[in-house]
């Protein structure tokens, strides 16, 4: 198994973005979206995309925009995120405390929205929670046959320890029964990592298979990504593959023993 140690993990700063992140850091649900029948949606972001808290700074601030031609009416709902399994587990939390926690916005126009801790942080892990913020539907009109859908925008929030917090991956590679490679990231450090993409090389550097997807590996959870078959399936398997990803800490090289 190798292991790689990251580094401290870059968190995107008030009214800076970082590109990699942007595309990634909300995850966007509609409801009640029939097929061919139009629908109308709010259109509303916030920055930054990404919220640590710690206990220099155990509270801070978010702008909410609204960028639609309508008003809306924006909800916020914290959860406690943790993972099993490899699967995000979400439960309702009160560990956060958010005001103002529904608004109105107009077209155009801002919320500040302020976001703080209200337990003890954690003197050896970091914390993980989910702040989702909800447009809340406006009622349906007499006669109006569009269906509405529904934003909701969730935002990470990390609570960082007061000793030193970085992750520290080992590394897996197996072999489904049809063949196809999976790898495995156990994060045995004592604060996320988030994996933007990554691909797997020979020992010669040729690429043979690559996953682009943004996944969030927490302190003491693995995640397994499915990779699929080798072009060059009928080769002779190396003996060992190199790892290569693009992280919110930055890039990351390892070597992987062949299954």
């Amino acid at each position: 198994m190798a292991f790689w140690r990251l580094g401290p993990f870059v968190v995107p700063t008030r009214g800076k973005r970082t590109p990699r992140l942007r595309g990634f850091a909300f995850m966007a649900w509609a409801a009640l979206v029939v097929a061919g029948t139009p629908a109308q949606a709010g259109s509303f972001s916030a920055n930054p995309v990404r919220i640590v808290l710690s206990a220099g700074a155990a509270s801070t601030a978010i702008t909410v925009e609204n960028q639609g031609d309508e008003a809306v009416l924006v909800q916020a709902e914290v959860v406690a995120w943790s993972q099993q399994g490899g699967e995000d587990r979400l439960v309702a939390s009160e560990d956060l405390v958010v005001s103002p926690p529904i608004f109105r916005m107009a077209p155009g126009a801002s919320q500040t929205v302020r976001v703080g801790l209200t337990r003890r942080i954690d003197p050896n892990r970091e914390l993980a929670y989910r702040l989702f913020l909800k447009e809340v539907p406006p009622a349906p009109v007499a006669g109006d046959s569009q269906v509405r859908v529904a934003l909701r925008l969730g935002l990470p929030v990390f609570v960082l320890p007061p000793v030193k917090a970085a992750p520290q991956l080992g590394w897996t590679l197996a072999v489904e029964g049809d063949g196809a490679l999976a790898i495995t990231a156990t994060n045995t450090g004592n604060a996320h990592v988030q994996v933007i993409d990554l691909g797997l090389r020979d020992g010669e550097g040729n690429l043979l298979l690559q996953h682009q997807r943004a996944d969030y590996v927490l302190p003491g959870q693995a995640r397994t990504w499915p990779l699929g078959k080798p072009a060059r399936s009928g080769a002779r398997m190396p003996s060992a593959f190199v790892i290569e990803a693009n992280t919110d800490a930055g890039p990351l090289k390892a070597q992987v023993a062949a299954p």
